[in-house]
């Protein structure tokens, strides 16, 4: 037997083929492929955390470009563990094996010839964190809140070839003229670096307005102009220069201003996050409902925060306008901040109260509830105002937090009762009213509490709780109980309710004239001249109180038209009970007849 070995060409094509085999496979798997195929096409603010594995090239500009092999990536609420390789550009000073946390944007870039195998991303830097052996530093990338002078960029010197210095001196000025001509466009020409200077000169902010609305500019630069007029103040500006914009230039900007908002939004500034977030919120009326979502994303994960630490502040668009606009999303993240112990409750529980539907109320109203029995216990004092757990409770309502709220008015703590009865004012829950009117009604009551039901009675309203508080009116035996709930039946029903409320009192009762003045006819004038048809109306009514009343407030609410209807009551005997011997109806009709007919 003979060993024969292989030929040439045989080998070559064999291990030609695995090695163009085991290429392709390593390059469909790499971390960065994986890492580009979730970040997508279009630009992303990510958090990025990893190590400087190449030597930083630094340019004229101050930027440094150097690949940065990641341990972890944020975006989107997500964390992804990732060995991929970034190409970053930062306006700092990294040195090779720095550990660095960058949040900045991440955008598709074409990978330098040095990587040919892995997928890269290019981000610029709005915040870093430094980590040095064990030492850990805070610097940043912009330069207006730089904090360490090691991170700034080194200043860059511009020198004269050794020619042109060995100019005599009209020469040297020709030169130096020469070079000034020659960089003069590039300051008019919308970069980067302009436009962060033009937002410190006169005639930058009309230069700012002008590449925004340039559609030969590229759309990043677009952007960056947009987000300078932002930080000088110009915020309406933009929203106005968008307005006019063709739809697809809208839609090519957004995509590149959405993620500059977002990174803005974490400024250490507040004013600057705050008119970042203000910016973000108004992009949101130019782009698809697709692309507004993204932007409800990233904005309810800072208003989550600032909820939850109690600082959340008003802009140019109002919270509450917001989170209508959000919807659905928004109700869930304000359930969610009540339900963290630590987190600061109040306003979130006003703003629930106010945009959130049923399911998300109620969710929050269980999450307080939970709140106030785990506080209950407590020795010590609390850091919120008093009866503020009440109050939360009254305005995110739902059957959860209103049971509470009525066990705490039938319980035996006198001043958690009134605190309690007070929160339920705070929301028009109908489902409150039959227990309100059984406690104002109620004799057996405190009459503090008797006196704040009534207030949750006026909240509500309506035809059921006008015929409530005329069931008090007529039976309760307490003559001040039967006043209140007149008030209350004029602030629910207005003059309409002038004639049966009036009809409720019982007649077998006395009246004393003073209080009728005023604790009857005092409120109704108050209601003015439309309660003028109603009390016309009464005066033909077959209760002697009820016609009393009318003809006295008619004295100052009635016109002369009203004259003719006073005079036909002139000859009523009747009188009310209590009221001075001789003074009938007849009598004060006819005295109230002569005064408005010189009313014109």
């Amino acid at each position: 037997m003979y060993l024969r070995w292989p030929t040439v060409t045989s080998t070559y094509a064999i291990v030609g083929f695995g090695f163009f085999l085991l290429h392709s496979f390593q390059i469909e798997g790499t971390p960065g492929l994986r890492l580009a195929a979730q970040l997508g096409e279009r630009p992303r603010a990510i958090d990025a955390t990893g190590f400087v594995i190449s030597e930083p090239k630094m340019a004229p500009s101050g930027f440094a470009t150097f690949l940065l092999k990641l341990e972890s990536v944020q975006f989107e609420g997500k964390t992804l563990l990732t060995s991929a390789t970034l190409l970053v550009r930062w306006r700092g000073s990294p040195e090779f094996g720095d550990e660095l946390k960058f949040l900045g944007i991440a955008e598709p870039a074409a990978p330098p010839a040095l990587l040919t195998r892995s997928s890269t991303k290019r981000m610029s830097s709005r915040d870093v964190i430094r980590r040095a052996t064990s030492r850990q530093c805070l610097d940043g990338a912009i330069s207006a809140w730089l904090t360490s002078a090691r991170m700034a960029p080194k200043p860059t010197r511009h020198s004269l070839p050794a020619s042109a210095r060995a100019l005599g001196g009209p020469c040297r000025v020709a030169v130096l003229l020469t070079l000034a001509t020659a960089f003069a466009p590039a300051c008019n020409k919308p970069s980067s670096d302009n436009i962060q200077l033009w937002k410190t000169t006169e005639k930058g902010p009309a230069r700012l307005r002008e590449t925004l609305a340039d559609h030969g500019t590229p759309p990043r630069l677009r952007a960056e102009a947009a987000v300078a007029l932002v930080d000088i103040g110009r915020a309406e500006e933009v929203d106005t220069t968008f307005q006019a914009l063709p739809p697809e230039d809208r839609s090519e900007v957004a995509n590149q201003l959405e993620p500059l908002c977002e990174i803005s939004m974490k400024d250490p500034s507040p004013d600057k996050a705050l008119a970042s977030r203000d910016a973000l919120y108004s992009l949101r009326q130019f782009v698809i409902p697709d692309e507004q979502k993204r932007i409800d994303a990233a904005l309810v994960p800072v208003l989550e925060a600032d909820l939850k630490a109690g600082h959340l502040r008003q802009g140019r668009h109002s919270v509450d306008k917001m989170l209508t606009a959000i919807g659905a999303d928004a109700g869930a993240m304000l359930a969610r901040v009540l339900a963290e112990p630590d987190a600061a409750y109040l306003q979130a529980a006003d703003l629930l109260g106010k945009i959130g539907d049923a399911d998300a109320r109620e969710k929050g109203g269980v999450a307080l509830v939970q709140r106030e029995k785990s506080e209950k216990p407590r020795g010590k004092k609390s850091k919120d105002p008093e009866g503020a757990i009440y109050k939360a409770l009254g305005a995110v309502g739902g059957p959860t937090a209103v049971k509470l709220l009525e066990e705490k008015v039938l319980g035996s703590n006198k001043d958690d009762a009134a605190l309690a009865v007070r929160s339920l004012q705070e929301r028009r829950d109908p489902a409150v009213l039959p227990f309100a009117i059984k406690i104002a009604s109620d004799p057996r009551g405190d009459k503090i509490v008797r006196d704040e039901m009534f207030g949750v009675i006026e909240s509500i309203g309506g035809l059921e709780a006008q015929r409530g508080l005329l069931g008090i009116i007529s039976s309760d035996k307490e003559e001040i109980v039967r006043y209140r709930a007149f008030e209350s039946a004029l602030t629910v029903g207005k003059a309409e309710a002038i004639e049966p409320a009036l009809e409720a009192f019982p007649a077998a009762v006395p009246y004393k004239k003073v209080d009728v003045d005023d604790l009857l006819v005092k409120l109704i004038e108050k209601l003015g001249l439309p309660a003028r048809p109603a009390l016309v109306k009464t005066l033909g009514s077959s209760a002697p109180l009820a016609r009393m009343t009318a003809v006295m407030s008619l004295e100052q609410l009635g016109r002369a038209p009203d004259a003719p209807a006073l005079e036909k009551l002139a000859g009523d005997s009747t009188t009310v009970k209590g009221f001075p011997a001789g003074e009938t109806i007849g009598k004060e009709a006819a005295r109230v007849a002569e005064i408005v007919k010189k009313k014109s």
